[in-house]
């Protein structure tokens, strides 16, 4: 027996026999249903659209673009121009943004306007530098079919700042 055991052995003899229990009461059943809320950060929330309409139309987006060198020099200049810093929060959009979505402010208690980027360097941008949830600047684009067949929202007052200096479409309810 290895050193750790003969150790883990005196510590259960120790206790009477009993080893505390591992993790009871402090883990949910698997499928167990969870929603949380949070409020806005900034007070606007902006959308940035996937610009193809499934991941298998990726290739020809791209050729239609352009090509992808050319599309990734695009973007690259245009994002060095904005000299974005510092991480954001990135949400990807399960519900497709109806025309009716709202986001209702906790200390106004009214409907914001949801804003939708209309800016292709900078919706592509933000998709294809964008990674489980986080939008560093440093990140290299990516041109995969995920990021690129998902929307994304924020509420990141740089990016909603950023958006509307670049054109956006404002949905109120």
């Amino acid at each position: 027996m290895s050193a750790r055991g003969l150790r883990e052995a005196a510590l259960d003899a120790a206790r009477g026999g009993a080893r505390p229990p591992l993790l009871r009461n402090m883990s949910m059943r698997p499928r167990t249903h969870v929603s949380w809320r949070s409020g806005v950060v900034g007070g606007e929330l902006v959308t940035f659209p996937t610009p193809v309409e499934s991941r298998s139309h990726m290739p020809q987006a791209l050729e239609a673009w352009g090509g992808k060198r050319a599309v990734a020099r695009r973007l690259e200049a245009a994002w060095k121009a904005w000299n974005l810093v510092g991480a954001v929060m990135v949400y990807r959009d399960f519900s497709g943004w109806s025309n009716a979505w709202h986001v209702e402010t906790e200390a106004q208690g009214e409907a914001t306007p949801h804003l939708v980027a209309r800016s292709f360097d900078l919706i592509l941008n933000v998709l294809c530098r964008s990674r489980s949830g986080l939008l560093l600047p440093d990140f290299p684009l990516s041109f995969t079919a995920d990021g690129l067949s998902t929307s994304l929202s924020t509420d990141d007052p740089r990016l909603v700042h950023l958006a509307r200096e670049t054109g956006v479409e404002e949905i109120k309810r």
